[in-house]
């Protein structure tokens, strides 16, 4: 920063930012020594002792807010329901149009190549992911059936009325365990779908039912609300008055809170924004939960 003649004076607040982030997870902070980046206050305090040591006319002067915030401006905010979301543990992919229904209670997440559940005891897992490189569901089973270790027969099947192959497996793992499991692969809107749930084989017998019954919940997504929806944007307001953040929620309401609203500006709750700032909210519809 002091090489490109930045305003070194605004980097403390970057920590000040990640703090409050961390400070509003669900799950909490954790000990320094147990993150793999220092803490955020442990990092300010060493760049604010750093900075002092430095000629006050070597720290740079650009700071170009402005270009920031047009940057920021139209930002997808927080998860994009367009790559699919979770309502409970059902799970909705609008682009793909699809659904499948994962087990109550059991543990969801989405990544970008996959998403799955794991039991609440977390012996069993269900993933859904697509098949990159076979064309048909007859070429993905095969591949897939004829893995070293793994013993199986699929099957023609037919998941959520589309045509498939299908079949449960056991196969060995360089441990010596076993696992048992059951694999469809799926021909759906040009694409193939595999999709795999598995446990231990001694726990398989627990978990079969489940993994089977949550396959063959996948079907076309045709609910006009889970298809349209649209992800939150961040926008940017030039304030023609002083106000509040709490004023400022009131003003310009939006799908999150107050307090979000504060962290999205890196201020205190309470914090007075001044006449002609610009200032960030979010817009969209409030996301399913």
């Amino acid at each position: 920063m002091r090489r490109t003649g930045h305003d070194l004076r605004q980097a403390p607040a970057v920590f000040t930012m990640l703090t409050r982030v961390s400070n509003a997870s669900p799950s909490g902070r954790v000990p320094t020594w147990l993150s793999s980046h220092p803490d955020p206050e442990d990092r300010r305090g060493w760049l604010e002792r750093a900075i002092a040591g430095f000629p006050a006319e070597s720290l740079g002067r650009t700071v170009n807010r402005a270009g920031y915030l047009e940057q920021v401006d139209g930002l997808v905010y927080g998860l994009n329901p367009r790559e699919g979301f979770f309502r409970g543990t059902m799970f909705f992919h609008p682009e793909l149009q699809f659904r499948i229904d994962f087990p109550s209670g059991w543990q969801v997440v989405n990544q970008k190549q996959m998403v799955g559940a794991q039991s609440p005891q977390q012996d069993a897992i269900i993933q859904l992911q697509l098949e990159e490189k076979a064309t048909t569901p007859e070429a993905a089973a095969r591949s897939f059936f004829s893995q070293q270790g793994l013993a199986g027969t699929p099957q023609p099947a037919r998941v959520g009325g589309f045509p498939a192959q299908a079949g449960e497996f056991r196969v060995k793992m360089e441990d010596g365990s076993e696992l048992g499991g059951f694999a469809a692969f799926v021909s759906y809107g040009g694409a193939i779908y595999r999709m795999l749930g598995y446990a231990p084989a001694a726990r398989w017998g627990q978990h079969g039912q489940t993994v089977v019954r949550t396959i063959q919940s996948f079907q076309r997504l045709t609910d006009p609300a889970m298809l349209r929806m649209q992800p939150q944007h961040v926008t940017v307001v030039t304030l023609s008055r002083a106000m509040t953040v709490e004023e400022f929620a009131a003003a310009y309401p939006g799908p999150i809170t107050s307090k979000e609203l504060a962290r999205l500006n890196n201020v205190d709750e309470g914090a007075r924004f001044a006449a002609g700032e610009r200032v960030k909210r979010v817009v969209g519809e409030r996301l399913p939960q």
